[in-house]
């Protein structure tokens, strides 16, 4: 509260000093006062793209939704798997394809042929 005497009110400040003084300006206030420099100009990678089968994850899910909302009668909009979505999956998967062709990635790596050799 308000009062003079000691205790845990909404008072301003940190108790220490007298007057209505200005805070000091080193520390940030709150979190979003907060400036982060980079410290040095290393390069960054760019975030890997999701995999095909995450997207289809996402892409199942919505297309549910989307079935539900056809059935309620709420949604009249086009269906969710279009031409652009499909031309976007091959490519990704091209990608995928030749990124791994390129690192010699092993295709047998996590099947039932792992580790076989003659």
């Amino acid at each position: 509260g308000k009062g003079k005497g000691k205790g845990k009110g909404k008072g301003k400040g940190k108790g220490k000093g007298k007057g209505k003084g200005k805070a000091k300006q080193n520390a940030p206030s709150t979190a979003t006062d907060v400036v982060t420099e980079p410290a040095d100009e290393s390069p960054v990678a760019a975030p890997a793209p999701l995999a095909a089968k995450t997207i289809d994850g996402y892409v199942t899910a919505a297309v549910n939704l989307y079935q539900q909302q056809i059935s309620l009668g709420v949604h009249t909009g086009k269906h969710p798997r279009g031409d652009a979505l499909a031309s976007y999956l091959d490519s990704l998967k091209r990608d995928i394809r030749k990124r791994k062709r390129e690192n010699f990635e092993d295709r047998a790596a996590g099947t039932i042929q792992d580790g076989y050799s003659r």
